[in-house]
């Protein structure tokens, strides 16, 4: 083991203590699939006549919650649940990978609790665990169709101790037990678990059936089963019928699934209190988005269904109810308006990264530079150059019905070295960011890297037919990707291509811009009225950090050993 002086030694430990952020020792997040403020009162009027509040109404804390997804648009299970679990936005049908962007995982806060020794759990009712949901807490894939990979990954891969759903979706008792989990598969097999030695369990019940338990019984044995831990746990606890019967405007499904989460709920918090763990567990319930556009108009009593109407049988871009409760300060962040992406940072007791303040700038005409190049090469004007064009285009049917395409070339040269204004080829690249202005918005495009070089003359004959991602011309892999672009700003995080020209700067090609849909993207060039731009982030050395190396080396001598 390393020695290291007394008094850096104690540096290390206030730094360490100054930034951490006490955190509840036990997680628990609710989510009703669909679920908005007013599918909260339709159930508060059926269970009650409005004569107390339900117990999910009834936390300590509570706001509203914006759930868009990627592209600001309407968002589904997939993307909501993605943000909730990771802290970033996804496209839609994508489960915790980073699309828009590298196609990465991304980290949940699960794998997070998990790194930190807790135990975890899924539980589910009305769909399987590989469900969207669930899914982006446990699993990654770029569909939420990939069931049969979000099993494995599940099941094989994060392992959480406790996944309760409806069989199906890529999973059965066999492939559970062979994955090592215990299988139950009626509420009599799930009270004959003894929750004391039970490491792994997956409950796969038809829930159509009578013998098949509650949420809150299941809520109730899942956390009997991870509250042996010492570090404590992460459950994330989701009823899919609000959703569902949103979708088919079914008032009587909605305000049942309401009431079997607010029992759930209940369940939660009288295990907490039961076990005098109350004070050091977090609960907090909320939903992924709105489905139906639903308004409860009359409030027909308890037992009856209350007078409601829909917009929709979609989803809405309409806030949704966020409560929670606890003693640690997390509890009290869902207050007023926050984001889905907020979520995360709640559960994990951490707060959102800075937004990186850029101090390398690259746009032509800026500061004296100009040395952006860029063109497109236009399949159905194979000899054209676009050199001087004020405007680019992505597309992949232009013009229409023809079926030809059109690539898009970028590069920003003389940015790294050793003059001034240049990213020092030794300084330590934290962010780099290319963004577009969009004037047309269309569909899916990629970025890749290009590995020839080319000037700004070139066209589509000269370049044999466009740009090929073949790892010859460019990279086959992309850098970045998205679903779809809207007008405005369009940034993508480019931040490993500039490492990679840093470490060889005679690499640096620039970048082509591939189509994967029928609708074109248009944005603005160099030589156009918002030209695009680089901005990149090198982090300046902190003071802390200053201080703390003045005292290293006055406490450590030079010269002799």
């Amino acid at each position: 083991m390393r020695d290291f002086p007394p008094l850096l030694g104690f540096i290390t430990i206030w730094l360490i203590a100054g930034f951490a952020v006490a955190s509840p020792m036990n997680v628990i997040l609710f989510i009703g699939d669909g679920m908005g403020s007013e599918h909260i009162k339709a159930g508060r009027y059926f269970a009650n006549g409005d004569t107390r509040p339900l117990t999910l109404e009834s936390l300590i804390y509570s706001g509203l919650m914006t759930h868009n997804n990627a592209s600001n648009g309407t968002t589904d299970s997939a993307a909501a649940a993605t943000a909730m679990a990771t802290g970033q936005k996804t496209n839609n049908g994508v489960i915790s990978l980073s699309l828009p962007g590298t196609g990465g995982e991304l980290m949940t806060a699960l794998e997070v609790m998990q790194a930190d020794g807790k135990r975890a759990g899924l539980v589910t009712v009305d769909t399987p665990i590989t469900d969207a949901t669930p899914a982006s807490f446990g699993a990654h894939d770029s569909s939420r169709s990939n069931q049969t990979d979000i099993a494995n990954d599940l099941f094989n891969q994060t392992r959480p101790n406790v996944l309760f759903g409806e069989p199906g979706g890529g999973i059965n008792p066999e492939f559970a037990a062979a994955a090592g989990y215990d299988v139950v598969l009626d509420q009599t097999e799930l009270f004959a678990l003894n929750t004391e030695t039970t490491d792994f369990v997956s409950g796969q019940f038809n829930f159509g059936n009578a013998g098949a338990p509650t949420l809150a019984e299941m809520t109730t044995t899942a956390l009997n089963i991870l509250d042996d831990d010492p570090d404590g746990f992460f459950l994330m606890v989701e009823h899919e019928d609000t959703d569902s019967g949103a979708h088919v405007n079914d008032i009587s499904r909605v305000v049942n699934a309401v009431v079997e989460l607010d029992q759930a709920v209940d369940a939660a918090l009288t295990w907490a209190t039961t076990k005098n763990v109350l004070h050091d567990t977090l609960v907090v319930v909320t939903a992924d988005h709105e489905t139906g556009g639903l308004d409860v108009i009359t409030n027909n009593g308890a037992g009856n269904l209350p007078g409601v109407t829909w917009s929709t049988t979609g989803h809405t871009q309409t806030p949704v109810p966020v409560s929670a409760t606890g003693t640690s300060a997390d509890a009290a962040r869902v207050q007023g308006t926050i984001d889905n992406t907020d979520i995360f940072y709640i559960l994990t007791s951490s707060s959102p990264p800075a937004d990186p303040v850029p101090n390398f700038v690259f746009q032509q005409g800026m500061d004296g530079y100009t040395s952006t190049v860029d063109t497109m090469l236009q399949q159905a004007s194979p000899t054209s150059n676009n050199a001087s064009a004020t405007e680019l285009n992505v597309d992949n049917d232009d013009p229409s019905e023809s079926g030809n395409e059109v690539h898009a070339l970028l590069r920003f040269d003389d940015i790294l070295g050793d003059l001034p204004g240049q990213i020092p080829l030794a300084a330590e690249i934290e962010s780099a960011f290319l963004e577009l202005e969009v004037s047309n918005a269309g569909d899916s495009i990629q970025l890749h890297r290009m590995l020839t070089s080319w000037q700004d003359t070139v066209t589509w004959d000269s370049l044999d037919s466009g740009v090929q991602a073949d790892d010859v011309e460019a990279l086959a892999a992309f850098d970045w990707v998205t679903a779809s672009v809207n007008t405005g700003v369009l940034t993508m995080d480019v931040t490993d291509a500039l490492r990679v020209w840093q470490a060889d700067p005679t690499s640096n090609h620039g970048w082509v811009l591939l189509p994967s849909g029928s609708d074109g993207v248009d944005f603005s060039s160099g030589e156009g009225p918002a030209p695009l731009t680089l901005k990149v982030t090198v982090p300046e050395p902190s003071t802390l950090a200053l201080v703390a190396v003045i005292m290293v080396l006055s406490i450590c001598p030079s010269g002799r050993n």
